[in-house]
């Protein structure tokens, strides 16, 4: 009965600390949930996919997969400590596009806004 509750206390207290909000540098909204930062940007997908792209390489991942058309796109790459870092894109709309970043099964906030913030400092720089 006491591990019972010692494991119910504990996935409560992780569920409640594995969301929140936040706000990048250049000041985009996100939100954060589990392992998953979602974002939305103002520019088509073709150049949040290019600027994806781009900062993932820069920070020095490996991009094992890279795919997108007009309407999603995926950037599969590895890490220095082979976790896996993923960013998924949806256009939801001409200027609009919806970003997600996953970085490893225990995920990371901080890495993750690292990659939003690079991915829109290669944005701005277009």
């Amino acid at each position: 009965m006491r591990l019972a509750l010692t494991a119910v206390s504990c996935l409560a207290a992780l569920g409640l600390g594995a969301c929140h909000s936040g706000a990048t540098k250049a000041g985009t909204s996100y939100s954060y949930r589990l392992t998953s930062l979602k974002a939305d940007l103002s520019f088509p997908i073709d150049k949040v996919f290019d600027a994806s792209k781009k900062a993932i390489e820069e920070l020095g991942f490996t991009v094992e997969t890279a795919n997108s058309d007009a309407l999603e796109g995926v950037i599969v790459a590895k890490g220095a400590t082979n976790h896996t870092r993923r960013v998924r894109l949806e256009r939801v709309g001409p200027e609009i596009t919806h970003v997600e970043i996953f970085v490893g099964p225990t995920g990371s906030t901080y890495r993750s806004e690292e990659i939003l913030n690079r991915i829109e400092d290669r944005l701005a720089a277009r």
